[in-house]
């Protein structure tokens, strides 16, 4: 059956033979199996969840292979009768001073790893230096809901964190953006195989897009993730979403299997698609955009 269309997602929630397979390990496991089709899309997710089910059995992870993270990890689907929740989405954006890079490399690197070890709530934590500019740093930080992020900086870390920053180690404000994956698509992160310590090619942009284009944006946006997951083997992430501050302002994030699968998605057909909606102007001012490396890193 036509297992991309939101009707049948809905079903598929909603079936009660769909057992406790609903946990993010689960869907994990499912995700990584080899002998599962692609789970590019959520709906084809839960048609092997449904057949996985059925036959009674959840199917081993393969040694040494990542996880799937983010949109599949977490446990939004606990109950049946519970709506997937977006993740909660940070990005930043710091300008460090040359004299305080090491000390800050330091100080974030013990704040990702106290995140991902000891935040329950914590889904994604990455962290790169601007492929242009060197001392910028660019995050993306994603939580299970903004209580998630709430209790981030409650942390230890966190803390640790905010004695550092009131050094004044930037030559610039701190650029903090809030905002809420889109969840009409596809799993926003692709089964690929990341491992962790792997280095990954990173896009990070924020749109405004003006009013009356706003349909037209969100239906070419989906479009152009759903293209990157389905098709591109170097894609591993694409998300985006609105901001939390400010309407018709949204930000994207995306990940390549270096800096090759970004250029490949360029020659894509999905990429050719976003460029001719681009070409319509559909922005109120000019879109910003910065690429980084990050390293995959691991919760444990």
């Amino acid at each position: 059956m036509p297992a991309t269309t939101r009707e049948v997602e809905l079903e598929l929630r909603s079936d009660p033979l769909i057992m406790p397979a609903t946990t993010r390990e689960v869907e994990l496991e499912l995700r990584s199996d080899p002998l599962i089709m692609p789970a590019t899309t959520r709906a084809t997710l839960l048609l092997a969840l449904l057949a996985s089910s059925a036959r009674g059995f959840a199917p081993s992870r393969p040694a040494g292979r990542r996880q799937a993270t983010a949109t599949c990890r977490r446990s939004h689907n606990r109950m049946l009768e519970e709506k997937p929740r977006p993740l909660y989405c940070v990005n930043v954006k710091l300008c460090v001073t040359p004299a305080a890079r090491d000390t800050f490399l330091t100080c974030i690197r013990e704040n990702q790893a106290g995140t991902l070890r000891t935040e329950p709530l914590a889904v994604k934590y990455l962290v790169g230096e601007d492929a242009h500019t060197p001392n910028t740093f660019h995050f993306l930080e994603q939580y299970m809901g903004e209580a998630g992020f709430a209790a981030h900086t409650e942390s230890a870390h966190f803390k640790a964190w905010e004695v550092f920053a009131a050094t004044e180690p930037f030559t610039a404000p701190p650029m903090v953006a809030f905002y809420e994956e889109d969840l009409i698509g596809p799993c926003a992160w692709a089964v690929a195989d990341v491992n962790p310590g792997q280095a990954l090619y990173c896009r990070s942009a924020a749109l405004a897009v003006l009013p009356d284009r706003r349909v037209d944006f969100l239906a070419a946006a989906r479009a152009a993730q759903q293209g990157a997951l389905t098709f591109e083997q170097a894609c591993a992430t694409f998300i985006f979403g609105e901001d939390l501050n400010t309407p018709n302002t949204f930000h994207m994030f995306e990940q390549y299997m270096g800096e090759d699968g970004w250029l490949e998605h360029v020659k894509s057909e999905s990429f050719a698609a976003w460029s001719t909606f681009e070409a319509t102007a559909p922005f109120s001012s000019l879109p910003t955009a910065a690429f980084y490396e990050t390293i995959e890193p691991t919760k444990e």
